[in-house]
């Protein structure tokens, strides 16, 4: 099996409540290809994923400028780590995976 093909078997099995988020590059899609589309789309997973990040999440995303190539440090900061900071010691903790492949396709 490859890499990617792993990677999907994976999210199947994760999909019983530990999959947070997830993001295939893929070379011939215009949207799987950009880079700059990696942090947006996982915020939107995690918000679903986790009901309680929601509010969290719309906040930063009303900060984001949406179409804008941001630094990718400054959308991962901004739309992911920040909102998952202000989760700290108000839910119980559990286990949250990120599924990121085909990284050298984009």
């Amino acid at each position: 099996m490859g890499k990617s093909s792993i990677a999907h078997a994976l999210c199947r099995q994760l999909q019983n409540g530990q999959l947070g988020a997830s993001f295939f590059f893929l070379r011939t899609s215009g949207e799987c290809s950009n880079v700059y589309r990696i942090f947006p789309t996982i915020a939107h997973q995690l918000a679903e994923f986790i009901p309680s990040l929601r509010p969290h999440i719309a906040s930063a995303a009303r900060k984001h400028r949406a179409g804008r190539e941001q630094a990718l440090e400054y959308q991962f900061s901004t739309l992911i780590l920040d909102p998952l900071k202000a989760l700290i010691g108000l839910s119980s903790c559990s286990i949250v995976v990120f599924v990121v492949d085909g990284v050298d396709e984009c």
